[in-house]
């Protein structure tokens, strides 16, 4: 059942006094929710920078695995020079260049082309 009064239309199921609801908000709320998503991936704490650092992270530890094979190649030739007398003997031949009596050195010199 419709009532018409002064030209306005009203329904029975509408109540008088209370404005058609607007959803203005909505456009903002969108607007915040994206922009929270897109800090949360861009931002400066976001998934871009996290990811970012677990590869520096991964590369840091990859680093550090080597230096540590490194370090005991190391410890183990500074162990062998203080015990093994060949072995000193191969390190200054090899590194200073040095001959025994008697001996002659070849060094060959790559041609350039």
């Amino acid at each position: 059942m419709v009532r018409k009064s002064s030209g306005r239309t009203y329904s029975p199921n509408k109540r008088h006094n209370q404005p058609e609801p607007r959803f203005r908000l909505t456009p903002f709320l969108m607007a915040a929710f994206i922009f929270l998503l897109l800090w949360d991936v861009a931002g400066p704490y976001g998934a871009w920078k996290y990811h970012r650092l677990v590869k520096e992270r991964d590369h840091a530890i990859a680093a550090n695995i080597e230096k540590a094979k490194e370090n005991q190649r190391l410890a183990d030739d500074l162990e062998r020079l203080s015990k093994d007398r060949a072995f000193q003997e191969e390190m200054v031949r090899r590194r200073l260049g040095w001959v025994k009596k008697g001996e002659i050195l070849y060094r060959f010199i790559p041609s350039r082309r």
